[in-house]
């Protein structure tokens, strides 16, 4: 018979303050040291309580660690899931799922640890051992498995490594679909505990915590079977089985070892560390030693500065580090903000606020008195009650136009004429599709058709006066700046229907998007409605389906605008399709007067940006057409303001620079002394840099005034001709940590040159990305080698130029992109597990 303490009949543990009370019950209930059970045996000594005093003591211990480990798990899992950047790499996937465990197990433990310490005795009663028991095992059991899950794909990129193969990531769905089974297997084993006819039993171990218990010798037996063994020893067992198998495949003797594979036993080590530190003591004393309750607190409280010293790893991966810098940062200039303007908080807030709406309003009328200036002819439209009226598509000669006010909704027909005299076919199919799509757009935003004009060209432009033709054309700009609404009618031939039904812009459509007036048309509307800060309401109408005999043809209205205005280069309106070459002229000047006005837009835009936010540290001029002409306004913005003193990054991507803007970048802002906190520079997807372009940038990493740390120049046909200056200016460069070289069309030669100069494949002090070149197998695996090397921290120590002992650089202040953290001989490089951890697939990196 056993016999406990309790409030209630066959409850395990009390609910009130421990009042101790003699009566047959549960094989599991808590023992009093005073109770005549309480003999001293193995399984008695196990559910014997510690003093009472000694259970608060414990309780308040433990509650403070799991607390301090949960909080430093959840700092690590916001930090990721809250940037994309972050989220995107695969290894950071693992760690939000090794952290993950870690937070509940020591955020709940902290909790009910907390309610038995305020609560002088055990709260909750038997449903509170149970969900202990739960979550406890559960926790545990998670974060073994998913260590053995990093174990597993180390083992496979050194397999890889030694069979001179890629490495070939898991994809998503494979990520998804391990840490799914090791949820729900570390699930059931947490609920084995319940399976009926098993011997297998929660209590509470010394009264201190509810964990599955022996009771007996059939039970010692599945206990050591079911929890002990897959929780804690077969995770141990399984990483060292990957390494001794990573071993055997790199290093048949350790003379033949190198720094990559240095790096992968290194992080085997970590992990086995892990288990043999912080949880096998757990294990240990609960299965070999179960009877002394002091122990059993010492080896769980180990167990809850895992979660912490784990976390703490965590954050040192650079990327993460970054982020976190970057997020005290800007909390902590927050808190200096709300102190400073204590007392006048509204008041301020308030004025900032009318003096960026002021300036916001400036601003605007500024772009617009310049795109009014092309107005050559005064803008006249159509009313729709009246283009619906006169049932065909009208003529100038028709004199059915009135000039455009300010309360009128223009909507502007951007179109393909069907013939090469008339807008329309004979049976006026055009005039009747517009009509229907007028009426879907006056339904679909609610307009007051009675103030609907439309502007089209065969009527609102004179088709007999070949000067005020020519003054017309002149003024699209100011046209389409007027204009509220773009529709674009569709025709009913399979081809159209087909590009149609996929267009996400209107220079994808068929027999449309190919011709230089109509995108002229489209180009200038989406800038203007960009610069003026205005939805882009541009839209295609015509059917989706061919229809047949027995259905007619389905016909939508259906929004052709996705983001900005952004123009993919190839498809500017100047390199369209004409009827006329002669046109080409007219339409380049058009379209460079527009280009003028947008980019000076864009670039106040920024710095209007910089100058109301003083926190901002970056410039985004992303596919906003900058061209070399441009860049000394980019160069007057924020240099001669002094705002590039806050200047972080700069994305230029996506435009028109070519040799002689990067010589000007180069040399007035990323070489300026001013921009000393510009450590990122993304000049990707400017194709007309060229190998003149390259050399102005090279020529710019080795002056002593850059701080460039990533330099991305992506998409930009680049040749290994154009990127060898890379080769010599690299080795002179102290700060360069990242170069992007992908999808371009670099040899194998550029690259070995390019790879040489960053340090070699075994040693390398740079991150070279050539992804999507032309390359052979055997030149990706050696950049997979080199790019493997950083990602595992094997990193070779270079020494600083120009910086003395001791000195080192401040980290960029709120900022995606850190600059050195280290003195000299670091290289201002953190390795280990300060660095990324990625793994390479041909020649590329994705964990």
């Amino acid at each position: 018979m056993y016999v406990c303490m309790s409030v209630a009949p066959g409850s395990r543990l009390g609910g009130t303050r421990l009042g101790w009370r003699w009566h047959e019950a549960m094989p599991l209930s808590p023992l009093h040291p005073s109770d005549p059970a309480a003999d001293g045996s193995r399984w008695a000594s196990m559910r014997t309580t510690l003093p009472e005093e000694w259970l608060i003591r414990y309780w308040f211990a433990w509650s403070i660690v799991a607390e301090a480990a949960a909080l430093a798990c959840a700092v690590v899992i916001v930090i990721i899931c809250r940037s994309p950047k972050l989220r995107s790499q695969t290894f950071n996937k693992f760690v939000v799922f090794l952290a993950l465990p870690d937070f509940v197990y020591s955020f709940l433990c902290g909790i009910t640890c907390l309610l038995h310490a305020l609560h002088g005795s055990w709260f909750g009663g038997d449903f509170m051992c149970n969900f202990q028991s739960f979550y406890g095992t559960f926790g545990i059991a998670a974060s073994n498995w998913m260590n053995s899950l990093i174990a597993y794909e180390l083992w496979r990129l050194a397999s890889a490594l030694a069979k001179a193969e890629s490495y070939s990531q898991p994809s998503n769905r494979a990520i998804a679909g391990r840490i799914a089974g090791v949820n729900l297997f570390s699930g059931l084993l947490a609920s084995v505990v319940v399976v009926p006819g098993l011997p297998m039993e929660v209590g509470a171990h010394s009264g201190l915590i509810c964990l599955p218990m022996e009771y007996d010798l059939p039970s010692a037996m599945l206990h050591v079977a079911f929890t002990q063994f897959p929780v804690f020893w077969l995770p141990l067992l399984f990483i060292g089985w990957n390494f001794w198998r990573a071993y055997r495949v790199l290093a048949p003797n350790k003379a033949a070892l190198n720094t990559v594979d240095r790096a992968i036993f290194v992080f085997f080590g970590r992990l086995l560390a892990v288990i043999v530190i912080f949880w096998c003591p757990s294990a240990v004393f609960l299965t070999i030693f179960p009877t002394n309750g002091h122990l059993k607190f010492y080896a769980l409280l180990i167990g809850h500065f895992q979660a912490l010293v784990s976390a703490c790893f965590y954050m040192q991966k650079s990327d993460i580090n970054a982020e976190l810098r970057s997020t005290i940062s800007s909390m902590a200039s927050a808190v200096r903000g709300c102190w400073h303007r204590h007392g006048e908080a509204a008041h301020e807030v308030l004025r900032k606020s009318s003096l960026t709406a002021e300036m916001r309003e400036r601003l605007l009328i500024q772009v617009q008195s310049e795109v009014l200036s092309h107005e050559l002819v005064p803008m006249v439209a159509i009313e729709f009650t009246t283009w619906f009226q006169v049932g065909h598509f009208p003529h100038s000669s028709e004199s059915l136009t009135r000039p455009v006010t300010d309360q009128d909704i223009v909507i502007f027909v951007s179109h393909r004429w069907s013939m090469t005299d008339s807008p329309d076919d004979v049976q006026g199919s055009k005039y009747s599709l517009l009509c229907r799509g007028v009426q879907k757009i006056v339904r679909k935003h609610k307009l007051d058709a009675t103030s609907v004009v439309l502007w089209v060209d065969w009527g609102c432009i004179s088709q007999e006066d070949s000067n005020l033709q020519e003054l017309g054309i002149s003024s699209l700009i100011a046209y389409a700046a007027r204009a509220d609404f773009m529709i674009v009618p569709v025709a009913s031939d399979p081809a159209s229907v087909c590009a149609f039904r996929r267009a996400d812009h209107p220079t994808k459509l068929h027999n449309y998007g190919e011709r230089a007036w109509c995108r002229l048309e489209v180009y200038i509307f989406m800038c203007m409605a960009e610069a003026s800060r205005r939805p882009v309401f541009c839209y295609g109408c015509g059917p989706i389906t061919l229809g047949n005999m027995c259905l007619p043809p389905l016909e939508r209205l259906r929004s052709l605008f996705h983001k900005g205005a952004a123009f993919d280069m190839s498809m500017l309106p100047s390199t369209g399709d004409l009827s006329l070459e002669k046109d080409r002229e007219v339409i380049h000047k058009i379209e460079e007067d527009m280009r003028d006005i947008y980019v000076n837009m864009a670039i106040l835009e920024q710095k209007l940006n910089f100058e109301t936010n003083t926190r901002l540290g970056k410039c985004i001029l992303s596919e906003k057409q900058v061209r070399c002409i441009d860049v000394p306004h980019l160069v007057s913005a924020f240099v001669d303001d002094g705002l590039a003193l806050r200047l972080r990054e700069l994305h230029l991507d996506g435009n028109l620079i070519s040799e002689e803007g990067a010589a000007v970048l180069m040399r007035d802002i990323v070489c300026n002394p001013q921009a000393a906190l510009l450590t990122f520079l993304n000049l990707s997807g400017n194709p007309k840099l060229g190998a003149a372009g390259v050399k102005h940038i090279a020529d710019g990493l080795a002056n002593p005034d850059c701080a460039l740390e990533e330099l991305r120049l992506s998409r930009c046909d680049l040749s290994g001709d154009a990127v060898a200056p890379f080769t010599t200016e690299l080795l002179e460069s102290t700060l360069v940590r990242r170069l992007d070289l992908s999808y371009n069309c670099i040899d194998d030669r550029g690259c070995d040159g390019l790879l040489e100069a960053c340090g070699g494949c075994d040693q390398p002090f740079l991150d070279l990305t050539v992804e999507s070149n032309p390359l052979s197998v055997a030149c990706l695996y050696r950049v997979s080698r080199a790019r493997a090397a950083i990602g595992l921290g094997s990193c070779r120590a270079r020494k600083l130029r120009g910086r003395s002992s001791g000195e080192g650089q401040e980290g960029d202040e709120g900022g995606d992109h850190h600059g050195d953290e280290g003195h000299e001989g670091d290289a201002g490089r953190r390795c280990g597990w300060g660095s990324s951890l990625e793994f390479p697939v041909s020649g590329e990196i994705y964990i």
